[in-house]
Order: structure tokens, then C-alpha cells, then sequence
């Protein structure tokens, strides 16, 4: 298997080509990321060797003729808030990654994530926290344009001033909001027009949420929220969500 090494442009027209024969760039793969987030985590709390893990998912990639990977880059796992960079065991792991799928042939694709951090890891390492709330789909669900969600919550540390909630529809789409929280038990009312898009959502060209394609829904907050309480404890409590029609 020759090594995964051809050197790649850009032509005028925004085409991925081969530097060495001027072919346009056409691989196959899938998203895979153990050095962060998710998988970092549950590999780490079942005890695997990452390493071999890694190697036994390589193999099977290449049993399968994939030609690349693309790996979510969590810059909070490596990084500062002032944007240092930080040598750790997520770096090695990813180093370890790029030359073991490069050696089976197999390109990697790097996607840098801004500073919001690894989904679901460990708290003790400064990342975000969430809650999965896939219970609320079907309230969701059933709400529409006109109506509101209502939600009666509020913090538990006094450093904790608001709350994100997502959800992602079937088609990909992520819309937010943040809900502001007081010590006290507060009764907040979210129109749905109040959801922005998120992420990879198109933003500016007047797509509006469809309710009707929830996916999942996610409660949380990330200390990305607090940039001057970074090192702080944050929490909150929600008692009720409903709709108001």
C-alpha cells in the first residue's frame, strides 16, 4: 500500500487538485475522531489502548477501500483561552493518527472547531458540560411559528447567568438559543422565532427552524459562555417545558 503523501492545490476556480498530475481530488471516507470529544471520552472510561484502537479501526478502513478521514479538531483540548497551544495527549494521539492512516494510504481532512470545546468531556479538563434531553423531541416537535416554549428554571452558582439549548433537525440543521437564569425560580418564554441558526446552519438567507424535523434536543452550557468566570462552578435546574399555543 503506498504511503498517502501526493501533494494537493487549489486551482483559480476553487478546485482540489493533485499537484502532480493536475486530477481533481476525489476521496472516500468518513468522520472519525478518538483523539477528542466523544470518542475520546469513551474510550478512556472503558479502559481501551487507544492506540490499538486506532490501529484496528485503520484496518478495517482500509479493508473497506476508504481513502480518508476527517477528524474534528477540538482546539479546547489543546489549547488555551488566549489561543497557546498545548503538547497533551490529545496532540500525540492525533500525530499518532495522521501517520498510521497515512502509511494504510489513507488521507486525513482536519477540521479546526472554534473555542466552544469537546462536546460531553470531562468537566475536570475545563470542557463543556450538557445534558442529553431527547426526552424533549416531542415537545418540540410540536411547536410552531406563533408559538412558544416556555421553561421555568434557574442557576445554581452564582456565576451562571444563562443557558444554551439546541436542537438539530433531521436535514443536518442546528438552531439555538440562550436563556438568561437567575438564582431564583424564573418562568422564561421563548418565541420560536428567537431560534438562530447554529453551526453549519445557513445564516442570512431567511431558512426558518422546522419544529417537524427535531432530531435531538440538547440543554447545556459551555464555559465558552464565560469568559471571565472560566475557572468558576456553573449549574441550573429546569423544572417545566411546555408549549404555549
Amino acid at each position: 500500500m503506498p504511503r498517502a503523501g501526493r501533494l494537493a492545490k487549489v486551482d483559480a476556480e476553487g478546485v482540489m487538485r493533485w499537484a502532480d498530475g493536475g486530477g481533481e481530488v476525489a476521496l472516500f471516507g468518513v468522520n472519525y475522531y478518538p483523539p477528542f470529544t466523544v470518542d475520546y471520552k469513551a474510550i478512556k472510561e472503558q479502559g481501551l489502548d487507544f492506540s490499538q484502537v486506532m490501529r484496528e479501526d485503520v484496518a478495517h478502513f482500509r479493508r473497506l477501500g476508504l481513502t480518508c478521514i476527517r477528524i474534528h479538531c477540538f482546539d479546547r483540548q489543546f489549547s488555551t483561552h488566549e489561543g497557546a497551544f498545548v503538547a497533551n495527549h490529545h496532540v500525540a494521539l492525533l500525530d499518532e493518527l495522521i501517520d498510521l492512516c497515512a502509511k494504510n494510504g489513507i488521507y486525513t481532512v482536519l477540521t479546526p472547531i472554534a473555542w466552544w470545546g469537546g462536546s460531553y468531556a470531562d468537566d475536570k479538563a475545563g470542557q463543556q458540560i450538557a445534558c442529553d434531553a431527547n426526552s424533549f423531541r416531542t415537545l418540540f416537535r410540536e411547536t410552531g411559528p406563533g408559538r412558544t416554549a416556555v421553561f421555568r428554571a434557574r442557576a445554581t452558582d452564582a456565576f451562571t447567568k444563562r443557558v444554551e439549548i439546541v436542537f438539530m433537525q433531521s436535514d443536518g440543521g442546528n438552531w439555538g438559543v440562550d436563556l438568561p437564569l437567575a438564582p431564583e425560580w424564573r418562568t422564561v418564554r421563548v418565541p420560536v422565532e428567537d431560534f438562530r441558526p447554529y453551526w453549519h446552519t445557513r445564516r442570512g438567507d431567511g431558512t426558518k427552524p422546522d419544529m417537524s424535523q427535531v432530531q435531538s434536543v440538547s440543554l447545556g452550557f459551555g464555559r465558552w459562555l464565560y469568559h471571565d468566570t472560566l475557572d468558576r462552578p456553573h449549574g441550573f435546574e429546569i423544572s417545566s417545558i411546555k408549549v404555549e399555543f
